[in-house]
């Protein structure tokens, strides 16, 4: 939850911030996991939690999702330092993502909220149970990461749908075409629905208890004053991160315009400083032992078939490889070096070598090859 919604919160990039949010709400759903196993007898309403949170969340994402999709569809551009104010003069885009956005902070009234209040309600609930110093510092991470979530949907409808830019002042606005609102439109009115009616999805959910071995029953009494309470305050805690944070440290000011910066790009990348050396080291490694090893078999095979000719007494064609004062010995070193010119690979030696070998080496070759087949099959 924290790490998604903090690296949420760096990114320029909607797609970006959007992808982290969702590993921050994988977070949720995790939460509502481990609670699950910490509530044992009473894990029913983690149970309803976590998977109230994972409908939810297919249906809010998707939403903004979606919003992401329209504007690169248009644009072909999805960093927000170049789509700055694109969607002031886009009404109905501007309206159905808001609706996504108050969804996934959880404010009342959407289905965000309940989900949340259930998570929320269950951390409290293992806590009381079995007092622990890290529930209560995870209810702390829990209210911390809330906020970072209101601040970086923030970030994205302010600079997208709220600053003005003269290059986006309405000349976009046929685009966003009414066949590309409308699911976006359903999304929205599902996610009302679902926040005024939140019994809605009980009866669906309540079958999972019998998979999970849970029994009990959780009260629908969702809109208290203390749950709206929870909720105003974990917003306006969203709110200071992001004038405090976003609109101080990331958000910079030429004397023309805004620009969002990311420092995280300085960071340690996983993919940059981590895999891509480690491959590359890997493959080059591996490369020069198997060229060491393709050498080894080819300089064995020549020094095989010299020391064969030179056993059965065979005259070498080639009058430099014997050696001084000398009729059957063969100079091996030269031999192999001069061999090796020629040669530069272990395929042009089994080229050389089958256009030369009688049938019957051939059979046996092919016998060997087969046998080494059967061996790597058995061994692997």
């Amino acid at each position: 939850m924290f790490i998604g919604g903090f690296l949420a919160l760096l990114q320029r990039n909607i797609k970006r911030i959007l992808a982290y949010s969702s590993m921050s709400q994988a977070g949720y759903i995790l939460l509502g996991v481990g609670l699950t196993g910490i509530l044992k007898d009473h894990k029913a309403v983690a149970i309803y939690a976590t998977f109230y949170h994972i409908i939810n969340h297919a249906i809010f994402k998707v939403l903004l999702f979606m919003g992401a999709g329209i504007i690169y569809m248009i644009l072909h551009e999805l960093s927000i330092n170049v789509i700055r104010g694109f969607g002031k003069n886009k009404p109905l885009l501007k309206v159905v993502f808001f609706i996504g956005l108050l969804a996934i902070i959880g404010m009342p009234g959407f289905n965000g909220f309940i989900s949340k209040t259930l998570l929320h309600e269950a951390l409290l609930e293992a806590n009381n149970i079995d007092y622990s110093m890290w529930l209560s510092i995870g209810e702390i991470v829990f209210t911390i990461s809330s906020g970072f979530t209101v601040a970086y949907l923030l970030k994205i409808f302010i600079a997208v749908f709220m600053e003005k830019n003269e290059k986006y002042t309405g000349q976009f606005k046929s685009h966003v075409r009414k066949r590309a609102i409308f699911p976006m439109g359903v999304l929205g009115a599902a996610i009302v629905y679902i926040g005024l009616n939140p019994d809605i999805l009980m009866p669906i959910l309540e079958k999972s208890l019998e998979v999970f071995d849970a029994h009990g029953t959780v009260e629908s009494h969702f809109y208290t004053n203390h749950n709206i309470q929870t909720s105003i305050i974990t917003i306006l805690i969203g709110i200071f991160i992001y004038l405090g944070f976003v609109q101080l440290y990331l958000r910079k000011h030429t004397d023309k315009e805004y620009f969002y910066i990311n420092p995280s790009i300085k960071w340690l990348n996983l993919e940059r400083d981590v895999y891509e050396p480690i491959i590359r080291i890997t493959f080059v490694s591996v490369s020069e032992i198997f060229h060491f090893i393709d050498r080894i078999l080819v300089d064995s095979v020549y020094l095989l078939r010299a020391g064969i000719k030179a056993l059965s007494g065979m005259k070498i064609r080639h009058e430099r490889y014997r050696k001084k004062g000398t009729k059957n010995s063969i100079d091996v070193k030269h031999f192999i070096d001069d061999i090796s010119s020629e040669f530069h690979s272990l395929s042009d030696v089994l080229r050389k070598l089958y256009k030369h070998t009688t049938s019957l080496m051939s059979a046996i070759f092919i016998v060997a090859i087969i046998l080494a087949i059967v061996l790597l099959v058995l061994v692997f």
